[in-house]
Formats: C-alpha cells, sequence, structure tokens
C-alpha cells in the first residue's frame, strides 16, 4: 500500500518541484532579484507553468500570503507587465521608446510593485488584471470586434477572472475611454447627450439615477445586469461588483492624469458616493499633472509612464491612502 501511494504521489512532488525550482528565476516569485529584466514566457514549451497568476496555479499554491496584505488591481496598458498578469493577458510593458530611450524594462520600476513591496509594510501582488488598451466602458462597435481589446472591458474582466481573495483592490482606467480608441473605435459617451470629452459632467440628479439603479442591487447577478455601454455607468458597475465579489476589499480608484475635465468631476463623484457608502478611496493624480506646465508623471510614450513617473505615482498614492492600504501605517 505505502509503494502504491508512493508512485501515486510522484507525479505531483514532481511538478511541485519543478515550479519550485523555477520560481526561483521567475518573477511571480516574491524572493526574485528586482533587478531581473523579465523575458517573455516561451508560449511553445512544455515545462509546467509557475508564471501563471490564473486562479488555482502552483505559482498560487506555492506562495505565502499568511499574514500579509494582499493587494489585487484591474487596468489597462499602464498597470500591466510581462509574467505578471492573469493568463493570457496582453501587456504593455517592458517596453523602450526607440526614439528617446527611455525605458521601462524591470518590473520593479512598475508602479505597483513600487508600492507594494517598497512602501506597503508587509503586503504582496495577489493578482492583476491589467490588460493593455482596455476600456472600462463596453463597447458595442462590432467594426472593432478583431481588436484584441474588444470584448474585455473592465466589467467583463472582473466577472469572469478572479481577483483571489485581495485585501486591497486598486481600480486603474478610463485612459482608453477618453482616447481615439474609446471615443472613436469604441464609439463610447460618458453619459447619453454627454462626450467623453465634455467639460461638464452629468449634473448630480443624473448621477444619481445611476447610483440609485446600482446601489439597489442585493445579488451579484443584479449587479451584472447593469447597464455598462457609457462610462459612468461601467464605472459605477465596476464598483458595485467588486463590492459584490469582494465585500472586505478596501477599494481604491485612481484617477489618471490624462483624463477631461467632466470625466474627471464624475469619477470624483462616484469616488466621493462610494467613500460614503462603502469607505472606499480615490487618488487623484491630476492633482499633481504638471509643474509650471512640466508633466511630473514623466513618460516613456504618452501616456505611459517611465520609472520616474512610476515613483512619482507610487509616492503619491501611499501620501494619499497610505494609512487606508497600510495596516502597519498608522
Amino acid at each position: 500500500m505505502k509503494r502504491i501511494f508512493s508512485l501515486l504521489l510522484m507525479p505531483v512532488l514532481m511538478l511541485a518541484l519543478s515550479c519550485t525550482a523555477e520560481a526561483a528565476d521567475d518573477t511571480l516569485d516574491n524572493s526574485v532579484d528586482e533587478n531581473t529584466e523579465v523575458t517573455p514566457p516561451d508560449d511553445g514549451g512544455v515545462e509546467p507553468d509557475c508564471t501563471d497568476q490564473s486562479a488555482g496555479s502552483i505559482a498560487d499554491v506555492l506562495k505565502d500570503y499568511s499574514g500579509k496584505t494582499k493587494v489585487s488591481l484591474i487596468g489597462d496598458s499602464i498597470s500591466t507587465f510581462e509574467g505578471w498578469l492573469a493568463e493570457g493577458y496582453r501587456s504593455y510593458y517592458p517596453y523602450t521608446n526607440p526614439q528617446t530611450q527611455a525605458a521601462v524594462t524591470k518590473v520593479s520600476q512598475q508602479w505597483w510593485y513600487k508600492l507594494i513591496y517598497d512602501r506597503m509594510s508587509n503586503a504582496v501582488l495577489e493578482k492583476n488584471l491589467a490588460w493593455t488598451g482596455t476600456m472600462v466602458t463596453r463597447s458595442t462597435n462590432e467594426e472593432m470586434k478583431d481588436k484584441h481589446w474588444y470584448g474585455r472591458d473592465f466589467n467583463a474582466r472582473v466577472m469572469d477572472t478572479s481577483m483571489g481573495e485581495p485585501d486591497v483592490i486598486f481600480v486603474f482606467g478610463g485612459t482608453n475611454d477618453i482616447s481615439s480608441r474609446g471615443v472613436d473605435e469604441g464609439k463610447v459617451t460618458m453619459y447619453p447627450g454627454y462626450q467623453m470629452k465634455s467639460e461638464t459632467p452629468p449634473s448630480a440628479e443624473q448621477m444619481k439615477t445611476v447610483f440609485d439603479l446600482a446601489d439597489a442591487t442585493s445579488t451579484l447577478a443584479q449587479a451584472e445586469a447593469l447597464e455598462d455601454r457609457y462610462f459612468i455607468h461601467a464605472y459605477v458597475k465596476l464598483i458595485t461588483l467588486l463590492h459584490h465579489k469582494y465585500p472586505k476589499a478596501k477599494v481604491v480608484m485612481l484617477i489618471g492624469d490624462r483624463m477631461f475635465t467632466g470625466a474627471e468631476a464624475a469619477m470624483l463623484s462616484i469616488a466621493e458616493h462610494y467613500k460614503t457608502l462603502y469607505g472606499y478611496r480615490c487618488v487623484n493624480f491630476l492633482d499633481i499633472q504638471s509643474y509650471n506646465g512640466t508633466d511630473v508623471i514623466t513618460k516613456v510614450n504618452n501616456p505611459h509612464p517611465d520609472d520616474n513617473g512610476f515613483t512619482v505615482m507610487a509616492d503619491y498614492i501611499y501620501k494619499v491612502v497610505g494609512s487606508y492600504i497600510d495596516p502597519l501605517n498608522k
């Protein structure tokens, strides 16, 4: 009987040992040298996939989350890094600008890495649901259905991919909604009658109608059925989904430094509503967008930050919400 049990156990042990050995050089291992440059996984390989951060992966089993503040996030290209995303997700970083040679080539340069591992006291990245080129709003422009970002809006990813059991969730989206990808290709509007580049937001009464519908949901299924073809509706739906799926998590909404005045005001209204309702927080990078006309969040390629830009972002996030996200920051 012992021999039979040993034979049955051997493949499992071999797989675990293989993954453990591989993790020594892999970016998903928290003990990795933070200056190691990331090489994209070889899709043609036959080795066990230990870099996958999808639910149930061996990498998750081997990680020790005990006693740590688990951080998950959802975002667009600004928050990506190859090898540190959910399985199958598309990345923008690492990236080197061929004209200026400005570069982000190491995961330790990313804003969330700097925040989680260099500023928070005892934290770990649990899940990264960032996907390059994606919008918060669901695009209904079928002319774009062959694009890699089509059908992968923020709400779709939250519904399809687990964030694990996070203590903190960062939401960083909206940049592509206001870009040509959103406005032209995705045909995104902020609210019926309000364009994404509008300088004025919908009225308080119009915002209230969106809040009331979302706040009336009592189940995840009801939240999933909310409107998401307009930016404000989609963003409110996103926060509502996160509340239903991860009721114990602290949520931080990040407003990018390229948002237009109307969209910024709408996002601040959303943030204030959910601060009152759930205690959620917001960090607005437009508050530090420029100094004497010069970008503080410097870029490798607009709107993508460089190493210095990511440092500014991490510092500002921790300054604004450090006491909220970090139990040891009193």
